[in-house]
Protein backbone atom coordinates (compact mmCIF):
# COMPACT_ATOMS: atom_id res chain seq x y z
CA UNK A 1 0.00 0.00 0.00
CA UNK A 2 1.29 3.27 -1.38
CA UNK A 3 1.47 5.63 1.89
CA UNK A 4 2.39 9.48 2.42
CA UNK A 5 3.48 9.81 5.91
CA UNK A 6 2.83 13.07 7.69
CA UNK A 7 5.06 15.38 10.37
CA UNK A 8 6.21 16.61 13.61
CA UNK A 9 6.29 15.31 16.75
CA UNK A 10 3.74 16.38 19.52
CA UNK A 11 2.44 15.66 22.51
CA UNK A 12 -1.38 15.32 23.65
CA UNK A 13 -1.16 17.50 26.72
CA UNK A 14 -3.17 20.60 24.99
CA UNK A 15 -5.13 21.32 21.96
CA UNK A 16 -2.79 21.00 18.42
CA UNK A 17 -3.78 24.18 16.66
CA UNK A 18 -4.27 23.01 13.03
CA UNK A 19 -5.80 24.78 9.73
CA UNK A 20 -7.02 24.25 7.02
CA UNK A 21 -4.27 23.04 4.40
CA UNK A 22 -3.41 26.23 1.91
CA UNK A 23 -3.64 25.95 -1.71
CA UNK A 24 -0.71 27.96 -3.67
CA UNK A 25 -0.54 28.86 -7.42
CA UNK A 26 2.53 28.86 -9.41
CA UNK A 27 2.87 29.56 -13.14
CA UNK A 28 5.76 28.44 -15.16
CA UNK A 29 7.82 29.63 -16.00
CA UNK A 30 7.69 31.93 -12.99
CA UNK A 31 7.70 35.10 -14.90
CA UNK A 32 4.61 34.42 -17.28
CA UNK A 33 2.29 34.21 -14.81
CA UNK A 34 0.73 37.45 -16.28
CA UNK A 35 3.13 38.04 -19.65
CA UNK A 36 2.87 36.05 -22.95
CA UNK A 37 5.02 33.47 -24.00
CA UNK A 38 7.25 33.81 -26.97
CA UNK A 39 5.90 31.53 -29.06
CA UNK A 40 2.78 29.06 -29.73
CA UNK A 41 2.63 25.04 -30.19
CA UNK A 42 -0.22 22.32 -31.06
CA UNK A 43 1.99 20.05 -29.33
CA UNK A 44 1.13 17.27 -27.79
CA UNK A 45 -2.97 18.74 -27.77
CA UNK A 46 -3.54 19.23 -31.00
CA UNK A 47 -2.18 17.18 -34.35
CA UNK A 48 -3.88 19.65 -37.10
CA UNK A 49 -1.76 22.02 -39.52
CA UNK A 50 -1.73 25.58 -38.25
CA UNK A 51 -3.68 24.10 -34.90
CA UNK A 52 -6.66 24.33 -36.98
CA UNK A 53 -9.49 21.10 -36.63
CA UNK A 54 -8.58 18.53 -39.35
CA UNK A 55 -9.86 14.92 -39.80
CA UNK A 56 -6.58 14.20 -40.96
CA UNK A 57 -3.97 14.63 -38.19
CA UNK A 58 -0.32 15.03 -39.10
CA UNK A 59 0.70 12.19 -36.81
CA UNK A 60 -1.28 8.90 -35.92
CA UNK A 61 -0.32 9.46 -31.62
CA UNK A 62 2.53 11.18 -29.86
CA UNK A 63 4.74 10.63 -26.17
CA UNK A 64 5.07 13.98 -24.87
CA UNK A 65 7.88 14.80 -21.94
CA UNK A 66 8.33 18.49 -20.53
CA UNK A 67 10.27 18.60 -17.41
CA UNK A 68 9.99 21.93 -15.24
CA UNK A 69 13.16 23.23 -13.25
CA UNK A 70 12.39 22.52 -9.72
CA UNK A 71 13.61 26.02 -8.64
CA UNK A 72 10.42 27.11 -10.10
CA UNK A 73 8.70 25.91 -7.14
CA UNK A 74 10.42 27.43 -4.43
CA UNK A 75 7.38 28.83 -2.63
CA UNK A 76 6.30 25.40 -1.98
CA UNK A 77 6.56 24.21 1.70
CA UNK A 78 10.03 22.68 1.75
CA UNK A 79 8.62 19.30 2.77
CA UNK A 80 6.95 19.23 -0.30
CA UNK A 81 3.10 19.50 -1.37
CA UNK A 82 0.72 18.06 -3.53
CA UNK A 83 -0.31 18.93 -6.78
CA UNK A 84 -4.08 19.05 -7.69
CA UNK A 85 -4.63 20.77 -10.70
CA UNK A 86 -2.77 22.06 -13.87
CA UNK A 87 -3.35 24.25 -16.51
CA UNK A 88 -2.57 25.73 -20.01
CA UNK A 89 -3.75 29.24 -21.63
CA UNK A 90 -4.36 29.59 -25.50
CA UNK A 91 -1.77 31.67 -27.65
CA UNK A 92 -2.60 35.18 -28.14
CA UNK A 93 -1.15 35.29 -31.34
CA UNK A 94 -1.90 32.58 -33.44
CA UNK A 95 -4.98 31.00 -31.02
CA UNK A 96 -8.69 31.46 -31.15
CA UNK A 97 -11.76 29.87 -29.03
CA UNK A 98 -12.24 25.92 -29.37
CA UNK A 99 -13.57 22.95 -28.65
CA UNK A 100 -11.18 19.95 -27.89
CA UNK A 101 -11.18 16.01 -27.62
CA UNK A 102 -8.87 13.93 -27.00
CA UNK A 103 -9.86 10.35 -27.46
CA UNK A 104 -7.24 8.16 -26.10
CA UNK A 105 -4.92 9.97 -23.79
CA UNK A 106 -3.29 8.75 -20.61
CA UNK A 107 -0.92 11.75 -18.08
CA UNK A 108 1.81 10.84 -15.94
CA UNK A 109 3.77 12.95 -13.44
CA UNK A 110 7.27 12.31 -11.91
CA UNK A 111 10.15 13.60 -9.84
CA UNK A 112 13.24 13.58 -12.44
CA UNK A 113 16.84 13.76 -12.08
CA UNK A 114 17.49 15.55 -15.68
CA UNK A 115 17.07 19.28 -15.84
CA UNK A 116 15.74 21.68 -18.61
CA UNK A 117 17.66 21.52 -21.70
CA UNK A 118 19.08 17.96 -20.13
CA UNK A 119 16.62 15.56 -21.25
CA UNK A 120 17.46 12.39 -22.38
CA UNK A 121 16.63 11.34 -25.88
CA UNK A 122 15.43 7.95 -24.67
CA UNK A 123 11.79 8.68 -23.20
CA UNK A 124 12.16 5.88 -20.02
CA UNK A 125 15.56 7.73 -18.87
CA UNK A 126 13.90 10.67 -17.67
CA UNK A 127 11.10 8.81 -15.61
CA UNK A 128 11.81 9.38 -11.85
CA UNK A 129 10.91 6.25 -9.43
CA UNK A 130 7.46 7.73 -8.50
CA UNK A 131 6.05 7.38 -11.83
CA UNK A 132 1.96 8.19 -10.96
CA UNK A 133 -0.78 8.57 -13.68
CA UNK A 134 -2.42 11.39 -12.77
CA UNK A 135 -4.77 11.22 -15.69
CA UNK A 136 -5.98 7.77 -16.10
CA UNK A 137 -5.99 6.64 -20.07
CA UNK A 138 -9.20 7.75 -21.73
CA UNK A 139 -11.30 10.36 -22.91
CA UNK A 140 -10.03 13.95 -22.65
CA UNK A 141 -12.56 16.80 -23.30
CA UNK A 142 -11.07 20.35 -23.15
CA UNK A 143 -11.78 23.79 -24.69
CA UNK A 144 -10.92 27.60 -23.92
CA UNK A 145 -12.17 31.11 -25.14
CA UNK A 146 -10.59 33.62 -26.47
CA UNK A 147 -10.21 37.36 -25.39
CA UNK A 148 -8.75 39.47 -28.64
CA UNK A 149 -7.53 42.65 -26.52
CA UNK A 150 -6.55 40.05 -23.66
CA UNK A 151 -2.73 39.60 -23.59
CA UNK A 152 -2.10 37.01 -22.18
CA UNK A 153 -4.95 34.34 -22.35
CA UNK A 154 -6.68 32.85 -19.42
CA UNK A 155 -6.04 29.93 -17.99
CA UNK A 156 -9.03 27.80 -18.97
CA UNK A 157 -7.67 24.56 -19.89
CA UNK A 158 -7.18 22.63 -16.89
CA UNK A 159 -6.57 19.06 -15.77
CA UNK A 160 -7.55 17.86 -12.21
CA UNK A 161 -5.52 15.10 -10.85
CA UNK A 162 -6.53 12.19 -9.99
CA UNK A 163 -4.43 11.33 -7.66
CA UNK A 164 -3.14 14.31 -6.21
CA UNK A 165 0.69 14.26 -7.17
CA UNK A 166 2.93 14.96 -4.01
CA UNK A 167 5.96 16.63 -5.53
CA UNK A 168 9.39 17.69 -3.38
CA UNK A 169 11.53 20.20 -5.51
CA UNK A 170 13.96 18.84 -3.09
CA UNK A 171 14.38 15.90 -4.77
CA UNK A 172 14.50 16.74 -8.14
CA UNK A 173 12.57 18.28 -11.19
CA UNK A 174 8.84 17.85 -11.84
CA UNK A 175 8.50 15.81 -15.44
CA UNK A 176 4.92 16.10 -17.15
CA UNK A 177 4.73 12.95 -19.42
CA UNK A 178 2.01 12.34 -22.04
CA UNK A 179 0.80 9.83 -24.12
CA UNK A 180 -1.91 10.57 -27.15
CA UNK A 181 -2.54 6.91 -28.52
CA UNK A 182 -4.35 8.24 -31.33
CA UNK A 183 -5.73 11.78 -32.70
CA UNK A 184 -8.53 10.26 -35.16
CA UNK A 185 -11.91 10.88 -34.28
CA UNK A 186 -10.64 13.63 -32.29
CA UNK A 187 -11.68 17.38 -31.84
CA UNK A 188 -8.15 19.33 -32.27
CA UNK A 189 -6.93 22.19 -30.37
CA UNK A 190 -5.83 25.44 -31.06
CA UNK A 191 -2.04 26.66 -30.54
CA UNK A 192 -1.23 26.44 -26.87
CA UNK A 193 1.42 29.71 -25.34
CA UNK A 194 5.00 28.23 -24.94
CA UNK A 195 8.02 29.60 -24.42
CA UNK A 196 11.39 28.89 -26.87
CA UNK A 197 14.15 30.10 -24.50
CA UNK A 198 17.71 28.44 -24.45
CA UNK A 199 18.34 28.10 -20.71
CA UNK A 200 15.14 29.02 -19.64
CA UNK A 201 13.25 26.65 -16.76
CA UNK A 202 10.97 24.20 -18.95
CA UNK A 203 12.40 21.82 -22.27
CA UNK A 204 10.36 19.10 -23.88
CA UNK A 205 10.87 15.34 -25.63
CA UNK A 206 8.52 14.49 -28.21
CA UNK A 207 8.08 11.40 -30.39
CA UNK A 208 5.32 11.36 -33.36
CA UNK A 209 4.56 7.93 -32.52
CA UNK A 210 3.32 7.23 -29.01
CA UNK A 211 5.35 3.90 -28.92
CA UNK A 212 8.47 5.17 -30.19
CA UNK A 213 11.27 4.53 -26.91
CA UNK A 214 13.15 7.48 -28.39
CA UNK A 215 12.20 10.91 -29.17
CA UNK A 216 13.88 14.37 -30.23
CA UNK A 217 14.46 17.18 -27.60
CA UNK A 218 14.31 21.15 -28.01
CA UNK A 219 14.05 23.96 -25.73
CA UNK A 220 10.29 24.53 -25.88
CA UNK A 221 7.95 24.19 -23.10
CA UNK A 222 4.40 25.31 -22.51
CA UNK A 223 3.61 27.62 -20.19
CA UNK A 224 1.54 25.99 -17.30
CA UNK A 225 -0.13 26.91 -14.25
CA UNK A 226 -0.07 24.25 -11.18
CA UNK A 227 -1.94 24.21 -8.31
CA UNK A 228 -0.96 22.82 -5.02
CA UNK A 229 -1.79 21.94 -1.13
CA UNK A 230 0.27 21.74 1.27
CA UNK A 231 0.09 18.69 3.57
CA UNK A 232 -3.03 18.64 6.38
CA UNK A 233 -2.12 19.03 9.68
CA UNK A 234 -3.26 17.02 12.56
CA UNK A 235 -5.05 18.91 15.32
CA UNK A 236 -5.82 16.61 18.63
CA UNK A 237 -7.69 17.80 21.51
CA UNK A 238 -7.54 15.74 24.63
CA UNK A 239 -10.51 15.86 27.57
CA UNK A 240 -11.44 13.91 30.45
CA UNK A 241 -12.79 11.36 28.39
CA UNK A 242 -11.51 11.34 25.24
CA UNK A 243 -9.33 11.75 22.65
CA UNK A 244 -10.74 13.94 19.31
CA UNK A 245 -8.80 14.38 16.06
CA UNK A 246 -9.18 16.17 13.12
CA UNK A 247 -7.67 17.49 9.75
CA UNK A 248 -8.36 19.08 7.01
CA UNK A 249 -10.16 16.83 3.97
CA UNK A 250 -8.05 17.91 1.43
CA UNK A 251 -6.36 16.16 -0.96
CA UNK A 252 -8.67 13.29 -0.03
CA UNK A 253 -7.59 9.94 0.98
CA UNK A 254 -5.86 10.46 4.42
CA UNK A 255 -6.76 8.45 7.35
CA UNK A 256 -5.84 8.21 11.15
CA UNK A 257 -3.62 5.11 12.10
CA UNK A 258 -1.78 4.08 15.84
CA UNK A 259 0.75 2.10 17.14
CA UNK A 260 1.48 1.31 20.77
CA UNK A 261 5.41 2.32 20.62
CA UNK A 262 7.64 3.31 17.68
CA UNK A 263 9.96 0.98 18.13
CA UNK A 264 8.38 -3.09 17.52
CA UNK A 265 4.92 -2.44 16.69
CA UNK A 266 3.47 -1.62 13.16
CA UNK A 267 1.11 1.00 12.22
CA UNK A 268 -2.30 0.05 12.34
CA UNK A 269 -5.71 1.72 10.71
CA UNK A 270 -7.92 3.10 13.27
CA UNK A 271 -10.98 0.89 13.41
CA UNK A 272 -12.88 3.88 14.51
CA UNK A 273 -14.36 5.91 10.92
CA UNK A 274 -14.03 9.25 10.49
CA UNK A 275 -16.87 11.85 10.37
CA UNK A 276 -16.61 14.52 7.89
CA UNK A 277 -17.59 17.97 9.47
CA UNK A 278 -17.15 21.07 7.84
CA UNK A 279 -14.39 20.36 5.32
CA UNK A 280 -12.78 18.24 8.40
CA UNK A 281 -12.21 14.55 8.96
CA UNK A 282 -12.95 13.91 12.25
CA UNK A 283 -12.46 11.09 14.68
CA UNK A 284 -13.13 10.76 18.70
CA UNK A 285 -11.51 7.59 20.61
CA UNK A 286 -12.11 6.69 24.24
CA UNK A 287 -9.27 8.11 26.50
CA UNK A 288 -8.67 4.47 27.82
CA UNK A 289 -5.30 2.23 28.39
CA UNK A 290 -5.80 1.14 24.81
CA UNK A 291 -5.22 4.78 23.69
CA UNK A 292 -2.31 6.56 26.79
CA UNK A 293 1.21 6.25 26.02
CA UNK A 294 0.51 5.27 22.52
CA UNK A 295 1.47 7.13 19.61
CA UNK A 296 -0.70 8.61 16.17
CA UNK A 297 -0.33 9.81 12.49
CA UNK A 298 -1.95 10.55 9.42
CA UNK A 299 -0.84 8.73 6.44
CA UNK A 300 -2.33 8.83 2.64
CA UNK A 301 -3.65 6.32 1.08
CA UNK A 302 -4.37 6.90 -2.56
CA UNK A 303 -8.33 6.75 -3.46
CA UNK A 304 -9.14 3.01 -4.53
CA UNK A 305 -8.60 2.11 -8.15
CA UNK A 306 -6.04 5.06 -8.79
CA UNK A 307 -3.31 4.45 -10.46
CA UNK A 308 -0.82 5.11 -6.91
CA UNK A 309 -3.14 2.64 -5.05
CA UNK A 310 -1.03 -0.48 -4.35
CA UNK A 311 2.22 0.55 -5.49
CA UNK A 312 5.14 1.50 -3.61
CA UNK A 313 5.03 5.53 -3.44
CA UNK A 314 7.29 7.86 -2.14
CA UNK A 315 7.86 8.48 1.69
CA UNK A 316 7.94 11.41 3.02
CA UNK A 317 7.91 12.88 6.42
CA UNK A 318 5.67 11.04 9.63
CA UNK A 319 3.98 13.40 11.95
CA UNK A 320 3.32 11.27 15.10
CA UNK A 321 0.96 12.17 18.09
CA UNK A 322 1.29 10.49 21.96
CA UNK A 323 -1.32 10.26 24.14
CA UNK A 324 0.36 10.63 27.98
CA UNK A 325 -0.93 10.83 31.43
CA UNK A 326 -0.86 14.75 32.49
Amino acid sequence: MSILDVIFLLCLLCVVTGYAAADTRISVPNELDFAEGNTGTIIPFSAAPSGHTNPAPLYPSMRYQQVYDASQFRSLDTNGEFITYIAFRTDTDTGYGFTGVLRDVQMNFSTTSQPPDGLSTNFEQNVGIDDTVIFKRGEFQFGAGYGPFDRPQGFFIQIKLAPPFFFRPQNGNLLYDVRIYTYSNSLLAAPFDAVNTVGDSVSRLIATNVSSQVGATDTTGLVTLFYTTSIPQLEVLRTNQDLFFRWWDQPKGFVLEGRTNLTNANWQLVSTPSVYNDGYREVTLPLDTSTLGGFFRLAWNPPPGSSASGSSGVRTRHQTAKAEEP
